[in-house]
């Protein structure tokens, strides 16, 4: 039964790379299909179909986050990842120059951008925001602002769920390193952050269903990454931070979208910046859409993926859709003509269960 079993995963990843037909892989397993239906009463139908336009999967797009994210469908991705631009509100310079904007302005952007982002993610699917705590600048007047407090808000207002929130820890203070404030008194002594907040959330289910052969999550990665203080240092590609500010490292995207999603999985980042996102995703085999505003960032992204080539299992923009239907509508030949898909969530990537005999049992 094993190997019947690993007979149609064989078929059905074959029809997901796009390299066997749907009809074809039915009729190469329907005989099972049968034996199956006829203890259980159902059987499982997968169709892959186009669902996405090329020229907006696996590419990094120039644009307004928000405006950008409505040219994707309905649930589609299993994780959202980014860091947004402060507009004024660090001393970051970004090319070319952002507007400053106010506060309130500034939740509201961010607010469209999640708004879009819980749209397009599937059941289950997650978000994760980068922040770090900046510092107000009017003079005489010394605090930080809660950026990740209202952030965290925000997106649970407009129907994220919290998960929880890791530590990302530099290992290197921002900003000056001598800022002591009332050095050796309790005055006014100063804290120099050397860390930020990295926000998870869910959509309405912690739980992503795929198929586990998919998952390429290491034990000791997951040992090594299983509490929420995480030390990773810096991006220290002069290259890299020559053209962007603030530049993630790749090894802190490389544990997000290892933990949080399967090869062939879709990574959304709408603040691309110098592309680390879509670079890792490329490299780990994530279907990916890359966003940012600047021409300038990317041109870079591209390249960068450019040097990535192309992974196994990216570049294939399909999506599977499973039916669970009752024996006698259970017809191979209705997978012929098209279903509809437009604006349904993704379905789960078939699991073990669905391809074993349960003539088994």
């Amino acid at each position: 039964m094993r190997k019947l079993a690993d007979k149609r995963r064989d078929l059905f990843d074959k029809v997901l790379s796009g390299t066997l037909a749907p009809n074809v892989a039915l009729k190469q397993m329907g005989k099972n299909v049968s034996a199956a239906r006829a203890t259980t009463a159902k059987a499982v139908l997968v169709r892959v179909q186009d669902v996405i336009n090329p020229e907006i999967e696996n590419n990094v797009h120039e644009g307004d986050a928000a405006e950008v994210l409505k040219r994707v469908g309905d649930g589609l991705a299993s994780l959202v990842v980014f860091s947004p631009p402060y507009h004024g509100f660090k001393e970051i310079v970004y090319e070319p120059p952002l507007p400053e904007r106010a506060y309130d302005e500034y939740l509201q952007h961010l607010r469209g951008v999640l708004i879009q982002s819980h749209r397009v993610s599937r059941i289950g699917g997650r978000l994760s925001i980068v922040l770090d705590t900046p510092r107000n600048r009017d003079a005489g007047r010394h605090f930080m602002i809660p950026v990740v407090a209202d952030v965290t808000r925000l997106a649970i207002d407009v129907g994220w769920d919290f998960w929880n929130d890791i530590a990302w820890c530099k290992d290197e203070v921002s900003g000056k390193k001598t800022a002591f404030g009332s050095l050796a008194l309790c005055s006014a002594p100063m804290l120099s952050r050397n860390h930020e907040t990295i926000l998870l959330f869910y959509k309405q289910t912690h739980k992503l269903d795929g198929d586990q052969a998919l998952c390429d999550l290491t034990r000791a990665e997951h040992l090594a990454w299983w509490t929420s203080a995480w030390h990773v240092k810096p991006e220290v590609d002069k290259k890299i931070r020559d053209v962007h500010p603030a530049p993630f490292p790749e090894t802190l995207v490389e544990r997000l979208v290892k933990l949080f999603t399967y090869r062939r999985d879709l990574v959304i980042d709408p603040y691309n910046g110098s592309g680390t996102t879509t670079a890792v995703a490329r490299r780990l085999g994530r279907r990916f859409i890359g966003i940012d505003q600047s021409r300038l960032y990317c041109t870079q992204a591209r390249e960068r993926l450019a040097r990535v080539g192309s992974a196994k299992g990216c570049a294939s923009p399909r999506r599977v859709e499973t039916r669970v239907v009752e024996a006698q509508d259970a017809d191979p030949s209705k997978l012929r003509s098209p279903l509809p898909i437009a604006n349904t969530p993704l379905a789960p990537t078939p699991t073990d269960d669905m391809f074993a005999n349960s003539d088994a049992a």
